[in-house]
């Protein structure tokens, strides 16, 4: 189930190439944006016409640029972004080799099929966190470039949630990948899975069971402490949907 196949990482890394390329530039463009566009926004948003309530959160945002870098790139851009990088990543581990008829092939190679599930799912899962950190350190490269004083402890502390919540999302994908043996149902099904999530983020208490609510660092954002034990529990969480797709995968007939 844990097994891992250097000649097979160096295969999906090909395949997921353009992928992970393709993702790390939208997210930089995205985190570049947010650092020149900064003044711009400031000035917009505090002359647009807003309930009191809202206005009063957005001063408190706009007045310090660590904390508007933060809520615009944790709470709003890279976790919806990284959500849809997630289920595309995860959407074809398996379900790519079936529709190339491949499997087969790949499976008379001397690995065996736990080898071949984590080597998958590892890969494309460093990958994906990859282009997160990565267009992070953009972010706080441009802000750099561009004068700005950051705090960069503060930033920083986004990043284990986000990177546990797409790890999350990652696996539901990987797992219906394996299921469903096609990646547009995979993706479909995940893809319906996440939206049902998001539903606890709607309700007061149950906000902290979403894991949007994790990914979008609110509670962070305020306190700039790492919120580790929910963390955790999505980690913990998504190695649990892994092994269900290790063990679905050990037992099918390809």
């Amino acid at each position: 189930m844990f097994g891992f196949s250097s000649g097979l990482a160096w295969k999906e890394l090909s395949e997921i190439r353009w992928k992970v390329i393709v993702s790390f530039l939208v997210l930089a463009v995205l985190g570049v944006s947010l650092v020149v566009l900064y003044g711009y926004i400031s000035d917009l948003l505090l002359t647009v016409p807003l309930p009191e309530v809202f206005r009063d959160q957005i001063t408190w945002q706009m007045a310090d640029f660590s904390r508007y870098l933060y809520a615009n790139w944790y709470s709003k851009n890279l976790y919806q972004v990284a959500t849809v990088i997630a289920l595309i990543m995860g959407m074809n581990a398996v379900a790519g080799e079936v529709s190339r008829k491949t499997i087969s092939f790949l499976l008379s190679f001397p690995l065996s099929r736990g080898q071949m599930a984590w080597t998958k799912y590892l890969v494309g899962l460093l990958a994906l966190w990859v282009v997160i950190v990565g267009a992070t350190l953009i972010l706080l490269g441009s802000a750099v470039v561009a004068g700005r004083t950051v705090d960069t402890p503060y930033l920083l502390a986004g990043l284990p949630a986000s990177l546990a919540g797409a790890a999350f999302l990652y696996s539901l994908s990987f797992l219906f990948s394996v299921v469903t043996r096609d990646g547009v149902k995979a993706l479909a099904a995940s893809g319906i899975i996440a939206l049902a999530l998001a539903v606890p983020s709607w309700f007061g208490r149950l906000r902290e069971l979403s894991v949007f609510t994790l990914m979008s660092s609110a509670t962070t954002l305020v306190t700039g402490q790492v919120e580790w034990a929910r963390t955790l529990v999505f980690l913990a969480l998504s190695l649990v949907i892994y092994a269900a797709a290790a063990y679905k995968l050990q037992r099918e007939d390809f």
